[in-house]
């Protein structure tokens, strides 16, 4: 990265897969939250394939719905997500008024995320070099609650939160990026934005005049084992 040390004086991070992961992948989460309702054992895969398309067609019909209501439309995600891995209607409608909050509860403490190993590390060495820090993610208010979890003075230490669900604006919009300079009191060339999304993290950061580092994790609790990027062009990226 061109920028200097000193150069620096705010960073910001990205939350899933950049701070925290999940603790098993989300699609082996979801069917086994399914088998304990009593919809039979679903193929992760296929779980996770339902879930992708269920997620973005409720996104697509109701795109304010998760801010204004966060159980009515994850009910409609879960609800499409094992009908389209191959649960029975029926067994899915009954299960719903308790598999719905089972799963929201999972979802918005550690039970259902840990943070990277060297999250904590990361952190305390800004700290050190005296540079503040602050989280911009596309989420709702759960990953607030997730981080509270992780009982560490680092994690409080966030100058800045922005949630997109929270802002009525989200990644790679530049707008969250400028709004994250402007509460940090520091010029857009004095941050430096962290994330594993091409477009939303790194390229959103660099249109808004910041700089810009692609954090690319490996194994099967990174990004890349749930989502295809076999076809990203890297050439030139701060990776």
């Amino acid at each position: 990265m061109a920028a200097t040390k000193r150069a620096i004086r705010f960073v910001t991070f990205d939350a899933l897969y950049t701070l925290l992961k999940p603790r098993a992948p989300i699609p082996v989460q979801y069917a086994e939250a399914f088998a304990a309702a009593g919809l039979g054992t679903l193929d992760p895969n296929e779980v996770g394939r339902s879930f992708r398309a269920a997620y973005k067609q409720v996104h697509s019909n109701k795109p304010d719905a998760a801010a204004e209501s966060a159980s009515s439309f994850w009910q409609d995600v879960i609800s499409l997500t094992a009908l389209g891995a191959g649960a029975d209607a029926k067994a899915t409608k009954a299960a719903l008024p308790t598999l719905v909050p089972q799963l929201l509860q999972r979802f918005s403490t550690d039970e259902g995320y840990r943070l990277y190993p060297d999250t904590i590390e990361s952190l305390s060495r800004l700290q050190k070099m005296e540079i503040p820090y602050g989280l911009i993610t596309n989420s709702d208010d759960r990953i607030l609650n997730v981080l509270s979890c992780f009982d560490n003075r680092l994690l409080g230490a966030f100058k800045v939160w922005l949630v997109s669900d929270n802002i009525d604006m989200a990644k790679p919009d530049e707008r969250i990026f400028r709004r994250a300079a402007v509460e940090a009191t520091v010029e857009r060339h004095q941050v430096v934005h962290i994330g594993d999304e091409l477009e939303n993290d790194y390229y959103g950061a660099m249109r808004a005049g910041m700089h810009a580092l692609l954090l690319r994790l490996h194994g099967k609790d990174a990004a890349a084992a749930h989502e295809d990027r076999s076809k990203e062009d890297l050439t030139g990226v701060n990776v």
